[in-house]
């Protein structure tokens, strides 16, 4: 499987009368590589099972639960709201684990949890409820941004679309 991504990924790209390249591309390139030799050297990360196909009931008992993912084995909060709740020791374990942060940093603070409008002519998407995340870190680094973006699946149960529930794309989109 990696071997197939990697090929993709070193072909040149083909010439387009009048395409400007955008400057940071092959900085970019090098970097999704690395990223996909950390990848294919196994970095902490199981492959992903074979698909499986729910029943809308069995979509509505599964979404309300925290269960561990299936790549790194750590409590995937089912919503945003849990998410909030779970906070920077969730995050920080995710990010190490995902070897996104490194282990000699930390984010010591989250300064900023904002919803994303789901509903009305503000709506943001309709793939499931989103926010942005504002982090402070131990260490100051240019390498990591402060400024994170969470998208998650559309929950099962609670108050409102606006609150990111809607059980019926919920299954389209996860069992679909």
């Amino acid at each position: 499987m990696w071997e197939n991504w990697l090929a993709i990924c070193q072909q040149p790209l083909p010439e387009v009368p009048g395409h400007r390249e955008d400057p940071s591309f092959e900085a970019r390139k090098v970097e999704a590589l690395k990223n996909l030799e950390m990848q294919k050297a196994g970095a902490d990360m199981k492959p992903l099972p074979p698909y499986k196909k729910f029943r809308m009931d069995e979509v509505k008992k599964l979404a309300i639960k925290t269960i561990p993912g299936e790549m790194y084995g750590l409590p995937v909060p089912p919503t945003l709201a849990d998410l909030q709740k779970a906070g920077v020791k969730w995050l920080n374990d995710a990010l190490h684990k995902a070897g996104t942060l490194p282990s000699d940093n930390s984010i010591t603070k989250l300064l900023e949890f904002k919803r994303l409008p789901m509903t009305g002519k503000d709506a943001k998407g309709g793939s499931g409820p989103k926010a942005f995340l504002k982090v402070k870190y131990a260490k100051e680094d240019p390498e990591l941004h402060t400024d994170l973006f969470v998208k998650m699946p559309w929950s099962v149960s609670g108050e409102s679309k606006e609150m990111g529930v809607d059980d019926l794309w919920r299954w389209k989109i996860s069992c679909f």
